[in-house]
């Protein structure tokens, strides 16, 4: 458990210290300011992308420039022959201006029908990828509706990225696999724990690994304990195919090998060889493979501050926000629909509550607007399990009054009071606009500002 610790916290320190910024000197004459790196917007929760410098052209090769100058020395040559008073210079002249004058517009307008070529092309593309994705996720929605463009996470470890979720865990199973061979014992049991899916599979997983040490820590002379084999049945439905059991049994001292069998046919086992203090390094392995915890993408806010306007357009989500496809959704809910009309009359107060509750289940995760009185709107992502004091954290972190009391509402007055309640449990999920109220700590004059300075420079302009 130590050496997990000492890991994680080592990979932290790494993190922290590549997002520190570039070194100065002390005797460097430029103002820090001129050191400041510009943020992307998406690591603030924006989706606008940074401001890209106009593209440098191109110094001319020694090529080009030897061929200049030769035509400028011949150029001055003929000038000397034919003398300063030639009547022809100012003809010619006047000619070869005309035809380089031509062949600059030519070059000018065949550029810029190569320009909008591309760009059309470009934009056709982007359109044919969008078409294909919303076809693919079977939605009819316009991508300038949504309310977010998707859900996003980080990982502490991997530092201050914001990337979708299949992108940080393959990052993250990048990160654990370029790691020195040193710690390939710990990563292996962070790998088993975080890079699989189905929490039953992974434990089935890690008592089957554990069977396998215990046998050889309790028997350490027993020379069928330190044999695995490849095709065993149990070995493929519980390990196999798990993400770091490979490293890990190369960790514990085991070798993959091909052994005759009576037959004459080769078999894959992999082989116990370690010799030297074989009970206390298994000892410690599965230690820390049983008490080892997952690392999780950590889910990024998506913050974001809208006007008026904006919380009334943007108010589709995309589908990561469903259990189920959304045809699946519309589908069940207008069985739920015809079913209600039918029973109507029937159902009882407690059943509606179950259904409203089974309703939830089919959400991930949810959109919450926090509408503050002088018209701004505050927006972030949630998932569907976190509690409501998740929410007024969230509030708290961007309020730009200090000691103050606050309540969130929801629309028809109802305050949001249980904090140890589940954003499902409270009928959040998939989007709610929640009411900011003051209770106490109110400035006694002059005009309220609720949001911090840095988040209400995040607002997005209508175009």
């Amino acid at each position: 458990m130590d050496a997990l610790k000492k890991f994680i916290n080592k990979k932290k320190a790494d993190s922290k210290f590549k997002t520190a910024g570039p070194g100065q000197r002390l005797s460097d004459s430029t103002s820090p300011g001129s050191h400041k790196n510009v943020a992307s917007g998406r690591s603030s929760g924006q989706g606008s992308s940074a401001v890209k410098s106009p593209p440098r052209a191109s110094a001319p090769t020694d090529e080009k420039r030897q061929a200049a100058m030769a035509a400028l020395a011949r150029i001055e040559k003929e000038k000397a022959k034919k003398g300063p008073s030639d009547p022809s210079d100012f003809l010619a002249n006047r000619q070869l201006a005309f035809i380089k004058e031509q062949a600059r517009k030519e070059i000018e307008a065949e550029q810029k029908l190569k320009n909008l070529e591309l760009t059309s092309k470009s934009q056709q593309h982007t359109e044919e990828k969008e078409r294909e994705h919303w076809k693919r996720t079977g939605e009819d929605v316009n991508p300038e509706n949504l309310a977010v463009a998707g859900v996003y996470f980080t990982c502490p470890l991997l530092g201050p990225e914001v990337l979708p979720r299949h992108e940080i865990e393959r990052n993250i199973l990048q990160f654990l696999l370029e790691q020195p061979a040193e710690e390939l014992g710990v990563t292996s049991c962070i790998m088993l724990h975080s890079c699989n899916k189905g929490r039953d599979k992974v434990q089935a997983c890690v008592e089957t690994l554990c069977k396998y040490l215990d046998n050889i820590i309790q028997n350490p002379e027993e020379q069928k304990f330190q044999k695995i084999k490849c095709s065993n049945k149990v070995f493929q439905e519980k390990v196999a195919h798990m993400v770091g059991v490979p490293q890990f049994l190369q960790a514990c001292g085991f070798q993959k090998q091909l052994i005759k069998q009576e037959g004459g046919e080769e078999e894959e086992f992999y082989v116990f060889t370690l010799k030297n203090d074989v009970v206390s390094a298994l000892t410690e392995l599965r230690d820390t493979l049983k008490t080892t915890s997952p690392i999780r993408p950590e889910l990024d806010r998506n913050l974001q501050v809208l006007m008026p306007a904006q919380v009334v357009h943007k108010k589709e989500l995309p589908a990561e926000f469903y259990t189920l496809t959304p045809e699946e959704i519309k589908r069940e809910q207008k069985l739920r629909t015809e079913l209600l009309e039918q029973q109507l009359t029937l159902r009882t107060k407690a059943q509606r509550e179950r259904d409203e509750l089974r309703e939830q289940r089919l959400y991930r995760y949810a959109v919450i607007r926090i509408r503050f009185p002088d018209g701004f709107t505050l927006q972030g992502t949630f998932a569907a399990k976190e509690k409501l004091g998740d929410i007024y954290e969230f509030v708290q972190e961007n309020l730009a009054l200090e000691n103050v009391e606050f309540s969130l509402k929801k629309p028809g007055g109802d305050t949001l009071s249980d904090l140890e309640a589940t954003l499902a449990e409270s009928r959040l999920p998939p989007a709610s606009i929640v009411n900011f109220k003051l209770e106490s700590g109110l400035p006694s004059s002059g005009e309220v500002t609720y949001l911090k300075s840095d988040v209400l420079a995040l607002v997005q302009t209508q175009e």
